[in-house]
């Protein structure tokens, strides 16, 4: 797996939108096999809230599918309404037999 390019502050994350502002910003990535998958993470976090996203990119080398989980924490000092959360997995399409 490749990994891509910083990116760039991001008004979203998926449907996370409640949380994830305007204010949200790029923090880091990180890139890391485990078994036979890879995993990349993307995290951004809101100063003004005190929310993070991270969201998790998940492929196996044994199966043609795919993975992207969505998570969200407030570290924040007020609640914080999260309207909704969006994660992804696909098809293990094209498996013989």
């Amino acid at each position: 797996m490749v990994a891509p390019e910083p990116l760039p502050a991001s008004p979203t994350v998926g449907s996370a939108r409640a949380c994830a502002t305007s204010a949200t910003v790029f923090v880091v990535r990180e890139v890391r096999s485990q078994g036979d998958e890879e995993r990349l993470e993307i995290v951004q976090t809101d100063a003004l809230t005190g929310v993070s996203v991270t969201t998790t990119f998940i492929a196996s080398a044994r199966i043609p599918a795919a993975r992207v989980v969505t998570t969200v924490v407030n570290d924040g000092g007020e609640p914080v309404v999260l309207e909704a959360v969006s994660s992804l997995a696909t098809g293990a399409s094209g498996l013989p037999g």
